[in-house]
């Protein structure tokens, strides 16, 4: 899906929209959670692959900035949860995709006064793809967390 050369079509109509990587069209925010399935194959680097290159690529501070719709918010939501390093992929069940921060670190303000803190350690151009996950202090699972 990523890495097709074709792009998509209907019909043979060929698409004249932005936003593609291969036959994904990050535009079309049904598909938002496809990069983050990776986690789930034995190939879960590729996910923090291709998260680092949607933010760098489909994402500026300009006019047209976006490459997609932000309907309702939601390219704009999943740039937050991507910049954070995680992925609700199944909100309904507490399920989320832990994958690669895009900050440094970042701290989210929860009720009751706590905070939930993201440190990504030595993140830079090269180094992209998440080698741990500790929760608390805790090694947890890379791949995925359940709430």
């Amino acid at each position: 899906m990523f890495y097709s050369k074709t792009n998509p079509q209907v019909k043979s109509i060929v698409w004249n929209i932005e936003g593609f990587i291969g036959q994904y069209w990050h535009g079309n925010e049904p598909c938002h959670h496809f990069p983050y399935l990776y986690k789930y194959t034995d190939e879960p680097h590729q996910t923090d692959k291709i998260i680092r290159s949607l933010v760098n690529d489909f994402y500026k501070n300009e006019p047209d900035g976006l490459k997609g719709n932000d309907d309702c918010g939601q390219m704009s939501a999943w740039y937050m949860f991507a910049n954070l390093g995680f992925y609700p992929v199944n909100p309904c069940g507490g399920d989320y995709i832990l994958g690669a921060p895009q900050v440094e670190e970042a701290t989210i303000n929860l009720p009751n006064g706590k905070k939930f803190r993201i440190e990504a350690k030595d993140i830079s151009k090269q180094n992209i793809i998440v080698q741990s996950v500790e929760l608390n202090g805790k090694k947890i699972r890379q791949n995925a967390y359940n709430s």
